[in-house]
C-alpha cells in the first residue's frame, strides 16, 4: 500500500447489495490483507456520515465501485462516484467497477465515462475479483520461485521460451505480445543474455526496486512482461539506453537505484 493512503480501498455501493454481495466482498479483501474503508465498520456512531466518507474517499488509494440497479437509483452513490472522478486522473486511475447483475447498456446510460473503464463480474467469483484488486493494487510483486535446476532456465531465449518464463513468475499477470516483440527485439540488439537464466537473474536483482516503483505507479505494471522489461532498465543500462522507456520510468530508474541489490 502507498504510505500516503491510509486505506487501499473504498468501497462505494448501495445499502441494499450489502447482504448478498459488499460485506462478503469486504471480509474476503480483509482476508487479503487488503485494507478497505467500509462504512459499516468505520462511522461510528456520532460520526459526521459526509465527513467519514469524505475522509475515506479522499485517504484511499482506490475505490471499488459496485454497479447494480441499486446503486443507479442513489444520489448519495452519485455523489460519492463525482467526488472519486474529481480525484481520479490520467495517471492514476483509482476507480475499480464492479458490474453486479447490469448490462453495458445500463452503465452507460449511468455513465458512458464507467462503462469504458475495464472492470469485473460477480460471475468471475470472490477469488477472481480479488485477484483482479491485487494485480491492481500491484500487492503481488513476488515472483513465483522456479525450482533449481529447472529445464526452462537453461533455454535460449526465444518467443516461446520468454512466454514459458513470464506465465512461471508472473502467474497472475498476462503476457503484453506488442511489448514482449519489442522487449525481444531489444534483447537481441544488446547482446548480454544469451539463456532465460540470464533474465531471471536480473529479474531477481531488481525485484525489490521494481516493487517500490509498482506501488508509485501501479497502472504501468499490468503484465508480466511490464515487470521483465522494467526489471533490465534498473540493472542494465545497455539494454535502457535500447528500449522506449517513458521519461517517468527513465526517472524511476534513478529514483530507486539504491534498492537493486548487487547480492540476491
Amino acid at each position: 500500500m502507498d504510505n500516503n493512503y491510509k486505506w487501499d480501498i473504498f468501497l462505494s455501493h448501495a445499502s441494499e447489495d450489502k447482504e448478498a454481495f459488499v460485506t462478503p466482498l469486504y471480509l474476503k479483501l480483509i482476508d487479503h490483507n487488503i485494507k478497505a474503508w467500509y462504512d459499516d465498520f468505520e462511522i461510528k456512531l456520532g460520526d459526521s456520515i459526509r465527513e467519514s466518507i469524505d475522509e475515506g474517499l479522499k485517504n484511499s488509494k482506490f475505490a471499488i465501485v459496485v454497479l447494480s440497479k441499486n446503486y443507479f437509483t442513489k444520489s448519495w452513490t452519485s455523489n460519492e462516484l463525482n467526488a472519486y472522478f474529481a480525484l481520479d486522473s490520467k495517471d492514476a486511475k483509482r476507480i475499480l467497477p464492479i458490474w453486479y447483475d447490469v448490462t453495458r447498456e445500463e452503465v452507460t446510460k449511468y455513465s458512458p465515462i464507467l462503462a469504458d473503464r475495464l472492470g469485473t463480474d460477480p460471475k468471475d467469483g470472490m477469488d477472481g475479483i480479488i485477484q483482479k484488486v491485487k494485480k491492481r493494487l500491484n500487492m503481488d510483486f513476488t515472483p513465483t520461485p522456479i525450482p533449481s535446476p529447472h529445464s526452462i532456465l537453461k533455454e535460449e531465449i526465444n518467443w516461446t521460451n520468454l512466454s514459458v518464463f513470464t506465465r512461471y513468475r508472473f502467474k497472475f499477470l498476462d503476457i503484453d505480445e506488442f511489448w514482449q516483440a519489442s522487449l525481444l527485439e531489444d534483447i537481441y540488439g544488446n547482446g548480454n543474455y544469451k539463456t532465460i537464466e540470464d533474465i531471471d537473474n536480473i529479474v531477481r536483482k531488481a525485484m525489490i526496486a521494481v516493487a517500490a516503483y509498482a506501488r508509485e505507479y501501479p497502472e504501468g505494471f499490468e503484465s508480466g512482461t511490464d515487470f521483465i522489461t522494467k526489471s533490465l532498465g534498473f540493472v542494465d543500462k545497455d539494454f535502457r539506453r535500447l528500449h522506449r522507456f517513458s521519461g517517468r520510468t527513465l526517472a524511476a530508474f534513478q529514483k530507486y537505484q539504491s534498492l537493486v541489490t548487487m547480492d540476491y
